[in-house]
C-alpha cells in the first residue's frame, strides 16, 4: 500500500497537478490531506473542458501516455480529439434511451451538473 501511495503521489505532483486550470477550494483541501490511496482518477467532463480550452490538452495527453499501471484514468465528456482517443484503452459512447428531463424533471445539481 505504501508503494502504491507513493506512486500515486508522484503521478499527482508531476503530471496531474498541471491539469488544474484554476485553484479550487477542494484542490487546496486535497493538498493539505496528502496524496490519495485510490488508484482511480475520474476527470469528469474533461473532454468538454478540453474543447473549451479550459484544460491543457498536452497535460492530459501526458497523463494518458504515462501508462504506469498504478493509476487508472477515466475521462468523461463528448467528442474526444483524435489525439486523446488514440491514447485510450477503452472508448465508450453512451446513448440516452430514457431521462427524467423527458418527464419534466429539471437538471439536478450533482447529477446533471
Amino acid at each position: 500500500v505504501a508503494a502504491a501511495r507513493k506512486a500515486v503521489a508522484r503521478e499527482y505532483e508531476q503530471v496531474l497537478q498541471p491539469l488544474v486550470a484554476l485553484p479550487r477550494r477542494g484542490h487546496r483541501r486535497y493538498r493539505r490531506a496528502g496524496p490519495p490511496v485510490a488508484r482511480l482518477l475520474v476527470l469528469d467532463e474533461v473532454l468538454d473542458a478540453l474543447a473549451m480550452g479550459l484544460v491543457d490538452a498536452a497535460a492530459v495527453t501526458r497523463v494518458l501516455k504515462r501508462g504506469t499501471g498504478e493509476l487508472e484514468v477515466v475521462l468523461t465528456g463528448r467528442n474526444p480529439s483524435e489525439d486523446i482517443a488514440s491514447h485510450a484503452d477503452y472508448l465508450t459512447e453512451m446513448v440516452c434511451n430514457k431521462h427524467p428531463f423527458e418527464q419534466g424533471v429539471p437538471s439536478r445539481e450533482g447529477v446533471e451538473y
